[in-house]
């Protein structure tokens, strides 16, 4: 069996290149230096070598093969996860969990961010008139929350409690609220980010210092929640925050962990064992790109206050900088080439005279049969 792949061409992407490009001189001199700024704590994805980056990707489709479904020039959103083979994890649906998986972006596997990128078509998927470019490149991030929602079995009239406010935590607080649970408290360090978190509909925010203790923050999210969370999410890492997490959460209730710190994390286990806490870890994600398409086509989730900064491929060094420094929530990448650009406005032009010219022919032709069948009918007229 061959599978099906399509070459594509790329409109917008956040963070991290190739899974099997095909990029010019200048995306990939641009990853090469992109690569000096990535840094990862996970030993299993250590870059061995300079590797490209981008997982969140919005494409044209420029190219499809012989066995591709996909009609050259849709608009399609990649996820970036693909299995090499039919393992134990991909015969029960949870591919995540493949140990041989491709996963753009993750070393060794390079990233999207280059002008053509050849997928499997198979996790190519159409986005529909009503979702745009930018909104399409947030169903990667919206994913997780959809993923993390599902395996903490949130539901209507459920307390939930988001530890971390960035990208990740208003994704869960988004999917969370979709579902119906209510209320919500999102805590986090930055105010700002929690002022954004109350604008997307969080019932209550928390703020958080470096030096709070995990037993306290519990109890003013339980103040803030008027009981315990049956649901806790937690989407930083932070050892404090896992702390928190266990702490806060109704006996018998769920913690799901979807940030990645430190390797060993401190966490009070005798409090989860006593309350009996199911802690069910997040990696990724699996068979939610279909729901975020119709969740965006349906308008149940706004991503649109997310994207704070846009940036166009040349300045791409500059976004990266920008994120480093804490200055974006999200930022997007447009790798579309100037001339293109172009070429499709003036494009546009041409198509709007040409339909101008042709209803101005119609409105002429209308004109003539209407003045033919005026003097038709005078002529009538005058014979009687």
């Amino acid at each position: 069996m061959v599978t099906p792949v399509i070459v594509i061409l790329l409109y917008v992407v956040q963070e991290v290149m190739p899974q099997g490009a095909v990029e010019d001189t200048f995306s990939r001199d641009l990853w090469l230096r992109c690569a000096l700024l990535a840094a990862r704590k996970d030993r299993r994805f250590c870059c061995q070598k300079a590797n490209g980056f981008g997982a969140r990707s919005l494409r044209d489709c420029a190219q499809a093969g012989a066995w591709s479904t996909t009609p050259e020039s849709d608009r399609i959103s990649i996820e970036p996860g693909v299995p090499r083979e039919n393992c134990e994890f991909c015969k029960i649906g949870r591919y995540n969990l493949s140990p041989t998986i491709f996963f753009s972006a993750t070393p060794p596997d390079d990233g999207t961010l280059c002008r053509y990128y050849a997928h499997n078509a198979n996790y190519c998927f159409k986005l529909p008139e009503c979702v745009s470019f930018e909104e399409g490149a947030m169903i990667e991030p919206l994913s997780v929350g959809i993923h993390a929602c599902r395996r903490g079995g949130v539901h209507m009239g459920q307390r939930v409690l988001i530890l971390g406010a960035g990208t990740i935590g208003l994704m869960n607080l988004l999917v969370a609220k979709s579902m119906g649970a209510d209320p919500i408290v999102v805590v986090d360090l930055v105010q700002e980010r929690l002022d954004m978190a109350k604008c997307m509909g969080a019932s209550c925010v928390c703020k958080m210092e470096k030096n709070t203790c995990p037993r306290e923050m519990a109890s003013k999210a339980k103040t803030a929640l008027c009981g315990m969370p049956n649901v806790s999410i937690e989407c930083t890492g932070a050892d404090q925050c896992v702390q928190t997490a266990i702490h806060a959460t109704n006996p018998g209730g769920v913690v799901v962990l979807i940030g990645l710190g430190n390797t060993n994390t401190s966490a009070p286990l005798l409090t989860a064992a006593t309350r009996e806490l199911d802690i069910r870890g997040i990696f990724r994600y699996c068979n939610t790109w279909p729901t975020a398409i119709n969740m965006l086509a349906s308008k149940k989730v706004d991503v649109n206050p997310m994207i704070t900064h846009r940036f166009p491929l040349d300045q791409a060094i500059e976004a990266f900088e920008l994120v480093k420094k804490g200055g974006g929530l999200k930022v997007i990448i447009n790798c579309e080439e100037p001339e293109k650009k172009e070429h499709k406005q003036s494009k546009s032009l041409e198509e709007c005279q040409k339909q101008c010219q042709q209803l101005l022919q119609q409105c002429q032709q209308q004109c003539q049969q209407m003045q033919k069948e005026q003097k038709e009918h005078c002529g009538r007229t005058a014979g009687r």
